[in-house]
């Protein structure tokens, strides 16, 4: 009888605490996972700051660094502030006798750490264009493998 008498008041708890449906104990569904905060995109840290219509012309040295992302490859990386919305235009243009066999390849990264590549022109250009926003900060980079190229960044604006 004591046995029963348990059993039966362990059931009525039972019941009693499963029985606000306002608060559920078993989920009736997958729950949504909770949001983490995005990382932060990091662009590398050496770097020339360059204004729209700057015109850069560099020359890649033996000891230049290897890329960050591409080892074997060596990168110049400039950081680009928009100062109003537009359309980003950037050219490069390079000296052909100074990277044999091999064009050199220009990105484009936004501060989401979206990376975007451009198209190559005739002869021995790249250009790329984005759309940017005021006040938004992109790394520009220009990959190589010879050191010796020669080689000239410009960027202009077009404004929305």
């Amino acid at each position: 009888m004591r046995k029963q008498l348990w059993s039966i008041a362990s059931l009525a708890l039972l019941a009693t605490a499963c029985g606000d449906v306002s608060h559920p104990i078993l989920p009736t569904a997958p729950s949504a996972p909770s949001p983490t905060p995005a990382a932060a995109f990091r662009f590398s840290e050496a770097y020339t700051r360059v204004s729209v219509g700057d015109v850069v012309t560099r020359r890649g040295r033996t000891d230049d660094s290897e890329c960050v992302d591409l080892p074997g490859w060596h990168c110049h990386y400039f950081r680009i502030t928009a100062p109003s919305d537009g359309t980003l235009d950037v050219l490069l243009k390079w000296v052909l006798e100074t990277q044999p066999n091999q064009p050199l390849d220009l990105s484009f990264t936004d501060s989401d750490g979206r990376t975007f590549w451009s198209q190559y022109g005739p002869g021995p250009q790249d250009r790329l264009r984005e759309s940017v926003k005021a006040g938004s900060t992109h790394q520009i980079t220009v990959w190589y493998t010879f050191p010796g190229v020669e080689f000239e960044l410009r960027s202009s604006l077009e404004r929305n």
